[in-house]
């Protein structure tokens, strides 16, 4: 009997009619045949002479269903301009799942392993074919992914069939391992690793190119990011488009080495974003020389000042600097944000996908729990982007600190650091500079997206101190603060305080509270009389030295020697005045000259390339030769005085 014809036309309304009366005629020809009439055998080789009919019927009509699809898949081949092989593992598979809806639950009523039989078949014929064209394989091309993906799909699905079949039945086993995997995985790696290396070399390229050829606008007013980390993210979706399109089997390392290369240029990305801006302490100019007040000196010390500030500044890194805007900063951490976004949407999506078409056994001989245990590679994907996030996250702190730093030390430089207090506290308060802040704000705001916000408003905050303190502790000889002025100097850091918390809209109450602490004891100190600032300068210089971030000055302490010598020279009246000239020789302010012949003072620090090189270029400044002393000297100082205020006073 043959049951090729059903397979195909799916007429099976006979089949188990014509079975039943196939297995009873075969019976009664053998009882015939023993020639008396009297059942002889025992049930036991009954049931196997059974199965073994149905064996025969399976073989015969599987051979036959073959022969008659691997001729339909010749002919298909050149009508259709396909591989017969890809349309022969189609035809296959057809076959494999009608015989075993059809068929198998009719056949397994003599035979249980009707199923493993007929599929091992079909895989070692169809296995036949496919092997030369295997042996020919060492490179992705159109017939090999044409005909690879159909192959592990036929066996895969044969896979399932055999071991459908009860485990503890001996003979599945038999079945099980007479089926010789095809190894396609196996023929798949190196290829598929020589593929994910060539593309992540493309996306490091692109990335780099798209970096140089960034403007920093944003998108349109609702996208507020740059164009390159979308095209980014369009390259980045297409090849792992891509990868899985490829329906070939794979481990989970293969696609770790490919979401790792994403991650490499991802970081590459935030690297190169960042690497476009200068050092912040650039912006910073370099700390004026120590004077000590000499009386009426500061407004005319305000005059030479003015004119020293409008000299020439480099042109090239002044340039530089205007092309760095705050619109242009803000776009960067816009795209930088919508990174960090997308990484996220990346990370569940590979994830997704993968646990779709990950090979539920990549051989025959993996048992169930081996393909249990495929599972565990999964939780990879919460460590892969840890150094993209860890990049990202670093990039953005630093371009807003950089954002904060630029805006109060270079773009509102002259309104902050050349004017704030110039000539007396009470003629140049801080309401013009809160009332540039307040524009600088808007426009801030609305550029960054909303969750960027308070970090980078922090980031002013934290910059607008540091220039508050700066003011304070090096204004030049321009500045001069009397005790009654420590008042107004709370004032003024008072309404710095209301317009950054902006009456609850604004920034937290503590964030601005811890922020403005360090500020507000630096305030204090003009609040106390000379006598007792400098008994604290004393006591200060014998606590060892520790080491601070000078262009933080809002993080200076108020009990550090340093800090307290600068008071000092900031204060107006003559005691202060008599104790820096006996114990330090400072030159009087009106010795001093605030810009060098040619030079701007801020043009000084224009061309350095390091904090260092900047502190270096204060020696070109021109005082008497009386006053010319490094800190170290005025350090050494300090310690010699305090003995000696202790021995017999100043």
């Amino acid at each position: 009997m043959c049951y090729t014809w059903v397979l195909f036309r799916q007429e099976s309304n006979n089949v188990e009619g014509i079975v039943t009366a196939a297995m009873v005629a075969r019976r009664l020809l053998a009882d015939e045949c023993d020639g008396t009439g009297v059942v002889r055998r025992s049930s036991t080789a009954k049931m196997a002479a059974d199965a073994k009919q149905i064996e025969d019927y399976i073989i015969s009509s599987i051979n036959a269903a073959y022969e008659r699809a691997l001729g339909a898949a010749n002919a298909k081949s050149v009508a259709e301009h396909e591989h017969p092989l890809r349309i022969l593992a189609e035809d296959v598979k057809i076959i494999a799942e009608r015989d075993a809806t059809i068929f198998t639950p009719i056949f397994s009523r003599w035979n249980s392993q009707s199923i493993a039989i007929s599929a091992s078949l079909l895989h070692s014929l169809y296995g036949r074919e496919l092997k030369p064209f295997l042996d020919g394989v060492s490179h992705f091309s159109e017939d090999v992914t044409s005909v690879l993906p159909a192959a592990d799909i036929l066996e895969q699905c044969l896979i399932e069939l055999v071991y459908s079949v009860d485990e503890e039945d001996e003979l599945n086993g038999c079945y099980k391992q007479g089926m010789s995997p095809y190894q396609i995985e196996a023929i798949c790696a190196p290829m598929i690793m020589r593929w994910i290396n060539n593309q992540v070399g493309k996306i490091i390229e692109w990335v780099e190119r798209a970096i140089q050829q960034e403007k920093w606008d944003p998108l349109s007013s609702q996208l507020r990011h740059g164009a390159s980390i979308v095209e980014i993210y369009r390259i980045i979706e297409e090849t792992l488009d891509q990868f899985f399109n490829f329906n070939l089997p794979m481990r989970f390392p293969q696609l770790k080495g490919l979401l790792t290369g994403f991650d490499n240029a991802l970081k590459l990305y935030s690297q190169n974003v960042v690497s476009q801006l200068v050092d912040k302490d650039i912006l910073i100019p370099p700390a004026p020389i120590l004077t000590r007040y000499k009386k009426d000196t500061a407004m005319n010390s305000f005059t030479r000042k003015k004119i020293a500030d409008t000299g020439s500044i480099d042109e090239s890194r002044c340039s530089h600097f205007n092309d760095l805007s705050t619109s242009k900063l803000c776009v960067r951490l816009n795209s930088l944000h919508y990174l960090l976004i997308q990484l996220s949407i990346l990370e569940d999506n590979s994830r997704a996908r993968w646990v779709q078409t990950r090979p539920r056994r990549s051989s025959i001989e993996e048992d169930l729990e081996s393909i249990s245990a495929s599972s565990k590679p999964v939780d990879g994907f919460s460590t892969i982007f840890d150094g993209t996030n860890e990049a990202v996250n670093g990039a953005i702190m630093k371009i807003c600190d950089f954002t904060g730093v630029k805006i109060i030390f270079w773009d509102m430089r002259q309104q902050f650091l050349y004017s704030l207090y110039k000539g007396s506290v009470s003629e140049a308060r801080v309401e013009t500079v809160i009332h540039d802040l307040d524009s600088v704000l808007g426009q801030l705001c609305d550029i960054i997206v909303h969750p960027l916000r308070d970090q980078v408003v922090i980031a002013l905050l934290q910059a607008s101190m540091d220039g508050f303190v700066r003011v304070l502790l090096d204004g030049g000889p321009s500045r001069v603060f009397s005790q009654e002025d420590s008042r107004m100097l709370d004032e003024d850091l008072q309404l710095l305080k209301d317009f950054f918390m902006a009456g609850g809209d604004g920034l937290p109450h503590g964030v601005v509270e811890s922020s403005l602490a360090p500020v507000q004891q630096i305030t204090n100190l003009y609040s106390l009389g000379t006598h007792t600032v400098i008994k604290n300068l004393m006591h200060a210089s014998e606590q060892p030295v520790v080491g601070s971030d000078s262009t933080r000055y809002g993080k200076k302490s108020a009990k550090d020697a340093d800090t307290l010598l600068r008071v000092l020279c900031h204060r107006s009246d003559r005691e202060a005045s008599k104790f820096l000239k006996k114990q330090y020789s400072l030159p009087k302010s009106a010795g001093y000259e605030d810009a060098p012949s040619k030079e701007s003072p801020f043009s000084a620090f224009a061309g350095a390339s390091s904090v260092s090189d900047l502190l270096k270029r204060t020696t070109s400044f021109h005082f008497p030769a009386d006053g010319q002393r490094s800190f170290r000297l005025l350090k050494q100082k300090i310690q010699e005085a305090t003995l000696e205020f202790k021995q017999g006073g100043w």
